[in-house]
């Protein structure tokens, strides 16, 4: 199995594992405020597809990398990111809120970096490479 593929089930459990820690949301739908619920929802749509997306990158299926695409831009609003389990390193800073900034700042990048490797992956699956 080449590595790309490798690393993206690695993304497909880390989605998995997300979608499940933030199941809540799904649960907690508020309609107190027309954008609140809007947002609820939104999210709510966000969370499922993780969990769709980790079930297609665990199996290797290609429209899951499509629906990484289509999350990028929700998961950054949302702050539902892939590497977010980073940020309970600042209980080694005692809650520093700097540090948790840079930790959120890291993770955010990280998610791009993942999005760049997804993008990797199709263009070699497209090739033939993989």
């Amino acid at each position: 199995m080449h590595n790309y593929l490798k690393i993206q089930k690695l993304f497909g459990l880390l989605d998995i594992i997300l979608a499940v820690r933030f199941y809540t949301h799904i649960t907690n739908i508020s309609f107190n405020m027309p954008l609140e619920g809007v947002l609820s929802i939104l999210t709510a749509i966000t969370v499922i597809s993780l969990f769709i997306s980790g079930i297609g990158l665990l199996l290797g299926k290609r429209w899951s990398y499509y629906l990484v695409y289509f999350q990028f831009p929700f998961r950054l609003m949302f702050f539902l990111l892939t590497f977010g389990f980073i940020t309970k390193i600042n209980y080694l800073f005692f809650g520093d809120m700097a540090a948790y900034q840079a930790l959120i700042f890291i993770a955010a990048i990280l998610e791009l970096g993942r999005v760049i490797v997804t993008i990797f992956t199709v263009r070699n699956i497209k090739k033939g490479i993989i």
